[in-house]
């Protein structure tokens, strides 16, 4: 099992090379990673949503794992987003800077490069799993997660234009595809194997896409003592709890 995941993540590491290296060498321009993203973004991803949501079986199991995956992601970013209030004033961080911060570490994007990890991983079932709690994690980014960045700046933490954000494809498409799997309604079969063609292309797409941004990045500008920091409860403490909270 070990050996598997490890070749896995191999591919993935390979497929973020390729990127890394057409960029470097000029095969494609910088334009293409914002191009490429709007894409991702706005057709790949929902199809793979739906294709996922709907070719799962409905069941009271499934169903439990599901509302507990929801509830326990909600209660995460709900609790590290109040707790991240003491830790800026522990770490001594900017009040300026403070907000971003408190984003940073609160909302680890689990879309961008979560779901494709998951899917290549985990599989179709844990990336289901994945898309329902994606669900929480935009809905609270664009209210509670508004409310992090702008406290004490005097800008208003929700607004018509923060609500319309909060409407994007992606989430639009995850609510549909959870009807499909409650109802166990299923789109004609030429339907199906178009929208699951289309959604099989986020992996590559999106892993290739971080090999061209990684490239256009400055390495040294992004290793300083505050990102490092943070890049360290992202991925280390918050999952920890997290993994915590999922045990009990």
């Amino acid at each position: 099992m070990v050996q598997e995941v490890i070749l896995k993540i191999l591919v993935i590491f390979i497929i973020i090379a390729i990127g890394f290296a057409a960029r470097k060498t000029n095969l494609v321009e910088e334009s293409v990673s914002s191009a490429l993203s709007s894409v991702l973004f706005n057709i790949l991803t929902p199809c793979m949503v739906i294709g996922t949501m709907q070719d799962q079986e409905f069941n009271a199991d499934s169903f439990n794992d599901t509302v507990w995956s929801f509830v326990s992601y909600t209660l995460v970013l709900l609790i590290m987003g109040f707790l991240s209030f003491a830790m800026m004033k522990l770490l001594k961080i900017k009040e300026s800077e403070r907000g971003i911060y408190r984003i940073q570490v609160v909302f680890t994007n689990i879309g961008f490069m979560g779901i494709p990890l998951t899917k290549v991983i985990f599989g179709d079932e844990a990336e289901f799993i994945i898309l329902i709690m994606n669900i929480a994690y935009v809905v609270l980014l664009y209210s509670f997660g508004v409310f992090l960045l702008l406290y004490k700046k005097g800008e208003k933490a929700f607004d018509a234009e923060t609500a319309k954000k909060m409407l994007n494809l992606p989430l639009i498409c995850s609510v549909i595809g959870f009807v499909l799997y409650l109802t166990g309604w299923r789109l004609p079969d030429f339907v199906n194997e178009s929208i699951n063609l289309i959604g099989d292309t986020v992996v590559p797409v999106s892993m290739f896409i971080i090999g061209v941004q990684l490239c256009d990045s400055s390495i040294k500008r992004l290793l300083n003592k505050e990102n490092i920091m943070f890049a360290v409860l992202s991925l280390i403490v918050i999952p920890v709890m997290t993994l915590g909270i999922g045990v009990l």
